[in-house]
């Protein structure tokens, strides 16, 4: 199938042929050890939320992102699905995932057992200084926790932190989170305003900046 170009500024196709039109690039950030993991549930329960903050002069800011992978593993029995989510730097809620992790996946696996998540975002995150990516939800308790791989060396990474949330976040600059993740490398050589229609989803996106963004 190929995609259609109608008049108007109108295109027609399916919900793949829309995402092909933009290139991605994928960015890993790799950590040496997992040996500065913390998880939810952990610290008695108290652990709500754990992510990662970006600051200025890492390689994702400026970038417009379409997904970020994590690795978890389990202790217990997590049950419940987490999501990632995004936040700014006054901490307002900028994105939610638009898939989550069941959580039921890593019940009574060993710890060592990773697995890595992709987690959508539509439409795309363009991140700026001080942006948070927080894996939160589900259900967890004292020994029933997932863990979010890090390492404890601090020179995996250069101006980025991992911390954990109880009532507020504690950041840990010796402490990088892997993680890996694909934003815009070249946009749609098509004209802003454009629109397009998905065949299978029977939804519409309109282009704007070089972003596709689904019409309400």
């Amino acid at each position: 199938m190929v995609v259609e170009y109608l008049a108007g500024n109108r295109l027609r196709g399916t919900s793949t042929e829309r995402t092909a039109l933009t290139t991605l690039t994928t960015t890993e950030q790799t950590t040496s050890n997992s040996d500065g993991n913390s998880s939810l549930g952990g610290s008695a329960g108290a652990n709500v939320k754990l992510g990662a903050k970006f600051n200025t002069g890492h390689d994702i800011i400026g970038k417009t992102v379409s997904s970020v992978s994590i690795k978890t593993s389990s202790y217990g029995s997590p049950s419940g699905t987490a999501y990632l989510k995004i936040y700014d730097s006054s901490l307002d809620l900028i994105a939610t995932s638009t898939n989550g992790k069941d959580l039921t996946d890593m019940a009574g696996e060993a710890q060592s057992v990773y697995h890595t998540t992709t987690f959508n975002f539509e439409p795309y995150v363009t991140f700026v200084d001080g942006y948070i990516v927080s894996f939160e939800g589900g259900t967890t308790s004292d020994g029933n926790e997932v863990n979010v791989q890090a390492s404890n060396v601090g020179t995996d990474a250069s101006n980025t932190e991992y911390g954990w949330y109880q009532t507020s976040w504690s950041w840990q600059s010796g402490r990088d989170m892997w993680l890996d993740y694909s934003y815009i490398s070249a946009y749609p050589n098509i004209q802003d305003g454009s629109i397009f229609y998905e065949k299978n989803t029977n939804k519409s996106h309109v282009l704007y900046s070089g972003i596709w963004s689904k019409v309400a």
